[in-house]
């Protein structure tokens, strides 16, 4: 997973997380389904961890896109 920077093109990697520790990789393979339950209103709030692979990397502002698929 990685980033790209907008004006260097360059990559920085990084990885998402669904425990603070940033043991339990999001997305990652055998990382398992996360789950929540929406109160009655429908709302749900999920925090993520990240962590940056930022050995080297440019000045830059970076983006990517991640897709999050809900099922109910």
């Amino acid at each position: 997973r990685h980033m790209t920077g907008d004006s260097t093109g360059a990559l920085l990697g990084y990885e998402i997380y669904t425990d603070a520790m940033r043991t339990r990789r999001w997305g990652g393979r055998g990382a398992g389904a996360v789950s929540a339950i929406a109160p009655g209103d429908g709302v749900v709030q999920y925090a993520v961890y990240g962590r940056l692979a930022a050995n080297g990397a440019s000045a830059d502002r970076y983006s990517d896109v991640v897709t999050v698929t809900v099922e109910f």
